[in-house]
């Protein structure tokens, strides 16, 4: 898993990627949520943590954002042509 080290409590929330700002407006995402996104946000809305479905690099856009906000961001996915890791 990439991204921002930390640890965050909250409620899980799914939102698409296209929908986060809208979401954080209409109140369906909230600072005290989890937010859980098939892609990688341009932009990071203050939230208690962010999982995005999408690979994405240390020195990534959000990354660097959710370290600057002190939110913890990590990624579950893994970028094609990659093997998954395997134990020892």
């Amino acid at each position: 898993m990439n991204g921002t080290a930390g640890w965050a409590l909250g409620r899980l929330r799914f939102i698409a990627a296209k929908e986060i700002n809208a979401a954080y407006v209409d109140g369906r995402l909230s600072p005290r949520d989890i937010l859980v996104t098939d892609g990688v946000p341009a932009e990071v809305p203050f939230v208690a943590g962010i999982v995005a479905m999408t690979p994405a690099t240390p020195n990534s856009h959000v990354a660097i954002l959710s370290q600057a906000s002190g939110i913890p961001f990590g990624c579950v996915g893994r970028a094609s042509g990659t093997a998954p890791m395997s134990e020892p």
